[in-house]
């Protein structure tokens, strides 16, 4: 890895977005009926993150594991996110809209 100050900058940066971006999820996943627009958004994110990854990576000539990787994992959880979200909407109400009643 380089070690110049921008580099270091960079990736201390990203580390703390990334950081940030976890404690956020978790509060998300707190309470998913409150925050379900987070929620489709996040899902919508992965999705659009899956490509632009998949390219990134090719065109950075990384190994077909490392991109699999990236790509796919961002594909899967959006997959998985609007899955549980629109099973959920099927349904007709949440569950804790159900708990309520």
């Amino acid at each position: 890895m380089p070690q110049s100050p921008v580099f270091e900058s960079v990736m201390r940066q990203v580390s703390f977005s990334y950081c940030l971006h976890g404690i956020a999820l978790w509060f998300i996943a707190a309470d998913v009926v409150r925050y379900r627009p987070l929620v489709w958004l996040s899902a919508i994110g992965y999705l659009l993150a899956a490509p632009v990854f998949l390219i990134v990576d090719v065109s950075l000539g990384m190994p077909w594991w490392w991109w699999a990787g990236n790509s796919g994992s961002c594909l899967l959880i959006g997959v998985i996110l609007l899955g549980l979200l629109w099973m959920e909407r099927a349904t007709g109400q949440s569950r804790r809209e159900r708990m309520v009643i």
